[in-house]
């Protein structure tokens, strides 16, 4: 009680200007960051939107004729691709630590399963 006596003036003046401080965040300092983060997303977004809908307006003049498939040059073109071989598709649990077979595990899960039944019908 003695150290409340004591520093009684210096507690109530800390206490005061943390109240100041939190009524100054609350009143002056919290509603100009909300403003300026809207604003500047809104304004952004509307450039974007824009841009879109230029775009998206542009690509209806777009003609595309499907002559150039009959055209002889296109019909002359030859397919150098090469053909794919089937391959293995690797591990079963590819998370699995290596050496330890996935359908091993769930094997032995099935067995003990079986153990613990036929143990109880016994």
């Amino acid at each position: 009680m003695e150290i409340l006596k004591k520093y009684k003036k210096k507690i109530i003046i800390v206490i005061i200007i943390i109240i100041a401080a939190i009524g100054y965040t609350i009143l002056f300092g919290g509603e100009e960051d909300k403003l300026l983060i809207s604003e500047s997303v809104n304004a952004a977004g509307k450039t974007e939107d824009n841009e879109l809908i230029s775009l998206l307006i542009g690509l209806r003049s777009i003609n595309l004729d499907g002559s150039i498939f009959s055209d002889p040059v296109f019909r002359s073109l030859e397919d150098f691709g090469q053909k794919l071989t089937p391959e293995s598709a690797g591990r079963n649990n590819p998370f699995a630590p290596i050496g330890v077979d996935a359908n091993r595990d769930i094997l032995s899960d099935n067995t003990d399963e079986q153990a613990i039944s036929a143990e109880q019908m016994q």
